[in-house]
C-alpha cells in the first residue's frame, strides 16, 4: 500500500510536470502566433505602402504622358498655323510680283508707243 502511494505520488508529480510543460508550450505557441500576426500586419502594411507607391508612380507617368501629348498637339496646331501664314504671305508676294510685272509691262508698252 505504501509502495502504491509512492508510485501514485510519483505519477502525480510526473503529471504535474507534464502539465507545466504543456502550459509552457501553449504560452510559447500563443506568443509565436502573436508575433506571426504582428509580422503579417507589418508585411501587409509594407505591401500596401509599396502598392501605393507604384500606383502613384503610374499616375505620375500617365499624367506626364498626357501633358506631353497635349503639348505636342499644341505644337502641331501652332506649326499648322505658321505654315498657313507662310503660304498666305507667299501667295500675297506672288500676287504683288505679278501686279508689279503687269504694271512694268504696261509702262514699257506705253513707253514704246510714245
Amino acid at each position: 500500500e505504501e509502495q502504491g502511494r509512492k508510485e501514485l505520488e510519483g505519477v502525480r508529480m510526473v503529471a504535474a510536470g507534464l502539465e507545466g510543460e504543456v502550459r509552457a508550450l501553449k504560452r510559447a505557441v500563443e506568443e509565436a502566433e502573436t508575433r506571426a500576426a504582428a509580422l503579417k500586419e507589418e508585411m501587409n502594411a509594407k505591401l500596401a505602402a509599396e502598392r501605393g507607391d507604384w500606383e502613384r508612380i503610374v499616375r505620375e507617368k500617365d499624367t506626364a504622358i498626357d501633358e506631353a501629348r497635349e503639348k505636342l498637339a499644341r505644337m502641331e496646331q501652332n506649326l499648322t498655323r505658321e505654315i498657313a501664314d507662310l503660304r498666305g504671305r507667299d501667295r500675297r508676294r506672288d500676287s504683288e510680283i505679278a501686279k508689279t510685272a503687269a504694271e512694268t509691262a504696261e509702262r514699257n508698252r506705253v513707253h514704246l508707243e510714245l
